[in-house]
């Protein structure tokens, strides 16, 4: 059609990307050597404290799809002008009524608050709904002709191209996960994490019964301590009182001593006439000194 280049063009690649993840899971439940660490190797089976860890790897496949639309879309022309009949003229309105679909899409898709985008009026807007649908990166080049004469398709294009720049895109990653080997996989890891939670726990738990053993020895030693001191405070008062008291009775002694000399000074100035009644005299003044020493010797 040497007055017509109108076409649809559309070459779509499909890009298909498989990624394998593997997950660490513990089998048994260890005890390590260090308190509150948990140590592994890289190979399968190591040693920890007094047990053997032994590890395998768990594995889920997650599948990423991409699709790249690179389309040409027919210009905007006007029939009379292509001068076009029969088939080209049933392809002409055909191809109109493709980007007029097109351009109800884009109007819509434009509008914040429309529910409702009509894709499936035409082949073309099914195509192209992954991505106009929002979730794509997209790129316009929108081509018009500088020439007077193509002066309504050209405002017709930018029109087009204005409205395409209101509608707002957020790429969204699209994956397809083997959800039965996900779960197998997800479920390893918790149960190696509750393994090292466990393990942990358990040497807390030991560390704080340890430390309770040493702090009730430290108090039962303290008490110990803090009963003979008080033991050693007793004997120190006691000894204290009863050296007091032994120098409080010497000096009532000398002084009961004195007294007695005393009184045998005043007898002797007596006549030898009284020896009876002086000898009865002093053996009663001999009883309190005598029960008085008695008693300090007990």
């Amino acid at each position: 059609n040497a007055t017509s280049s109108r076409s649809h063009t559309v070459l779509t690649l499909n890009i298909e990307q498989r990624i394998t993840t593997d997950v660490q899971a513990n089998n048994n439940n260890t005890t390590p050597s260090t308190p509150g660490s948990v140590r592994s190797n890289s190979t399968p089976n190591s040693t920890a404290g007094n047990s053997v860890v032994s590890r395998k790897s768990a594995q889920y496949t997650k599948t990423l799809r991409s699709k790249l639309l690179m389309v040409d879309l027919a210009g905007s022309e006007r029939v009379r002008r292509t001068v076009s009949k029969g088939a080209r003229l049933s392809e002409a309105k055909s191809i109109n009524t493709s980007l007029s679909a097109l351009g109800n899409v884009i109007a819509a898709l434009a509008e914040s608050n429309v529910s409702h985008i009509p894709y499936r009026d035409s082949k073309l807007t099914r195509l192209l709904q992954d991505s106009l649908g929002g979730t794509a990166r997209t790129a316009l080049i929108a081509t018009v002709g500088p020439a007077a004469i193509n002066y309504g398709e050209t405002l017709s294009t930018l029109l087009f191209a204005t409205r395409c720049m209101s509608v707002k895109t957020v790429p969204v990653q699209h994956a397809e996960v083997d959800y039965a080997e996900m779960c197998a996989a997800l479920q390893a890891k918790v149960n190696e994490m509750e393994g090292v939670t466990t393990q942990r726990l358990l040497q807390q738990q030991e560390g704080y019964e340890e430390t309770i053993r040493e702090l009730r020895n430290q108090l039962e030693l303290e008490r110990s301590n803090a009963a003979q001191h008080q033991i050693a405070i007793a004997q120190h008062s006691r000894d204290a009182a009863k050296a007091a008291f032994s120098t409080e009775l010497r000096t009532l002694l000398e002084q009961v001593e004195k007294v007695r000399k005393g009184e045998r000074v005043k007898v002797s100035a007596r006549g030898r006439g009284n020896n009876n009644s002086n000898v009865d005299d002093s053996t009663s003044e001999n009883e309190p000194q005598q029960g008085l020493e008695c008693w300090f010797n007990k």
